[in-house]
């Protein structure tokens, strides 16, 4: 939310503003850690956000219907247990293509560390799908 989000989608920089979760450790610290939700570019962000949901869930009443349809006709799922390959996450998403193809010459350890701990998150998620 603070770094992806802000990155691919313009409406959302002010969200870096944003303090981690992780240093609201106890209530003294809760404060200061709202702080940034106080801002009005950061508001207008997270109200942009509230109208993508919005957007989001017509655009799911209509794939909900579609999907209704073809299971009817047994047909696959639109998107059922997509998943993508943890090299294609890292230069699609993560660090586009350059990013990742310097990555394989500069620091190939550390890409294939992180390929490593992408498998996990993208079988939970075409299990889940």
């Amino acid at each position: 939310m603070r770094i992806y989000l802000p990155r691919v989608f313009g409406a959302l920089e002010p969200l870096r503003e944003l303090h981690p979760f992780t240093d609201i450790i106890e209530m003294p610290a809760t404060a200061p850690g709202l702080v940034p939700y106080g801002n009005p570019e950061v508001r207008n962000a997270l109200r942009a956000l509230l109208d993508a949901g919005e957007e989001a869930d017509r655009w799911a009443e209509v794939v909900g219907e579609c999907n209704r349809e073809a299971m009817a006709q047994g047909l696959p799922l639109l998107g059922g247990g997509l998943v993508k390959a943890p090299f294609d996450t890292i230069g699609d998403t993560l660090r586009g293509t350059r990013g990742v193809m310097m990555d394989m010459y500069r620091q190939p350890d550390k890409l294939l560390e992180a390929l490593e701990r992408i498998v996990p998150l993208e079988i939970s998620r075409g299990v889940s799908a």
